[in-house]
């Protein structure tokens, strides 16, 4: 791992746990529409796992890991959009979307190889 990846994944680590809270979303969506948030749900959890699992992984499997967390924040994205747009949400915090946002370039640095 460079000095750059080892940077960023500890930057990672740090955020994994405060990176999006969308529970009270997903209870918001829950009361409109209960797959959809099931599915906002996982993606959600699936974030932080996979950033755990790759920050202490090797090689190939470090980068699944970070591609698949990667591919779970822009879905927690997509689904708080869709819910938006459907009037189910009101607009989301710019905070949540700010971090999340964050998440997802640094995984885009870590995963682009």
């Amino acid at each position: 791992m460079t000095r750059r990846e080892a940077h960023a994944a500890q930057d990672l680590s740090r955020r994994r746990h405060h990176g999006h809270r969308v529970g009270p979303l997903v209870q918001a969506i829950r009361r409109d529409d209960a797959d959809h948030a099931r599915q906002l749900r996982k993606a959600a959890k699936s974030v932080p796992l996979n950033i755990a699992e790759g920050t202490y992984s090797r090689g190939r499997k470090r980068q699944v890991s970070y591609h698949v967390a990667l591919g779970s924040a822009n879905e927690v994205v997509a689904c708080l959009e869709v819910a938006v747009a459907d009037g189910i949400l009101a607009p989301v915090e710019p905070a949540i979307l700010d971090r999340l946002d964050k998440i997802i370039a640094t995984l885009v640095k870590l995963t682009d190889k």
